[in-house]
């Protein structure tokens, strides 16, 4: 069968994004860093926080959480949802340093939860890190991407192999967004050859069954580009959609339902002094976009990691940054979408 995977490409800095701590610029990988031997605990929720990495870990039947930006910290902490409660991972032995902006997918052959890159107090990395379910290993491919942060991965059966598009940049006086497209296919990174579409700080990788697309959506700064690229495995395509369309939008959540078959789009932001802020729940399903209307829905935001629970046939979101009165600042609430409807979980 043909998969689908999406892109939502957009750019942080017309989004009206937290202010970026600035590192020192370098391009080594980071190094395993030791923690404080602690028992995990599953009676607290991770702080609020936006750059978030997030995946479901198929083997190990929950979502891991990793890293990302607090209230102007940076932050380097694990977590674990099992559908019910959060867990903090706590006396790892070794774990990436803390960042944001990191690429996080599950990489279904392997069977392993794949970080790679991200930016740390050192700058921006190009480090690929494993997630077995109690403990992160530092690997060491041959070729690698070069560093970024904001590159966005998810896992593709077609290839079977984890796909990774896009992200800044900062090795110039301005930073650049990437276009390059790469596999990971468990021991060693590959440029594909592809052509990508424009490119985008901050993409949105989503995976879908039935088709073999790659989406691209929005474009804030400039051209407000909506058009979907279809990504086939060897070249990226522009592709048409019917209907009524999401507006372009500043880093939404975006995962794929491997149930239903459809994609999923909650929030983002409209750009800066732009108003209200969208709070809208979106389905694609290879062929348009449907607006749906579900009894209640978490408060607008942007920057949410979201994944699909393939155990509860569920969307995770957690967290991101705030956009209403009371709501503004990184948030720290977990809601689910189970197809119809959101409710909240913690």
């Amino acid at each position: 069968m043909k998969r689908l995977i999406l892109l939502a490409a957009i750019v942080t800095a017309a989004c009206g994004s937290p202010a970026a701590l600035k590192p020192t610029p370098s391009s080594q990988p980071a190094s395993a860093s030791p923690s404080p031997i602690a028992s995990a605990s599953s009676t607290t929720i991770p702080l609020g926080r936006s750059q978030t990495a997030m995946a479901y870990d198929q083997t190990h039947h929950n979502a891991v959480l990793f890293g990302g930006l607090g209230d102007q910290t940076r932050l380097g902490d694990t977590w674990t949802w099992n559908g019910t409660d959060w867990t903090h991972r706590q006396g790892l032995t070794a774990n990436p340093d803390a960042r944001q902006g990191a690429a996080m997918a599950y990489d279904e052959v392997n069977r392993q939860v794949v970080l790679f890159g991200g930016v740390t107090a050192t700058g921006q990395q190009n480090d690929t890190w494993a997630w077995g379910g109690t403990a992160w290993q530092l690997l060491h491919p041959l070729h690698a991407p070069p560093p970024r942060e904001g590159a966005s991965m998810t896992y593709d059966a077609a290839l079977s192999a984890v796909i990774l598009y896009g992200g800044m940049n900062d090795s110039t006086a301005m930073p650049s967004p990437l276009h390059d497209t790469w596999s990971w296919t468990g021991g060693d990174w590959a440029p594909l050859t592809a052509s990508g579409p424009p490119g985008g700080v901050r993409p949105r990788l989503a995976y879908l069954s039935g088709a073999n697309l790659v989406e691209r959506f929005g474009d804030c700064i400039e051209s407000h580009d909506r058009n979907l690229y279809g990504f086939d495995g060897h070249q990226w395509s522009p592709r048409p959609a019917a209907g009524i369309w999401p507006p372009a939008l500043c880093i939404p959540s975006l995962a794929g339902d491997s149930v239903r078959h459809q994609l999923v789009l909650f929030g983002g932001n409209l750009g800066t002094g732009v108003s209200p802020p969208p709070a809208d729940t979106w389905a694609y399903a290879g062929n348009g976009w449907s607006r749906l209307s579900p009894n209640q829905s978490p408060p607008a935001r942007y920057d949410a990691p979201m994944v699909y629970d393939t155990d509860h046939h569920v969307m995770v979101l957690f967290g991101g940054q705030g956009l209403t009165q009371g709501q503004t600042g990184p948030l720290n609430d977990t809601w689910i979408w189970d197809g119809s409807n959101w409710a909240p979980r913690q």
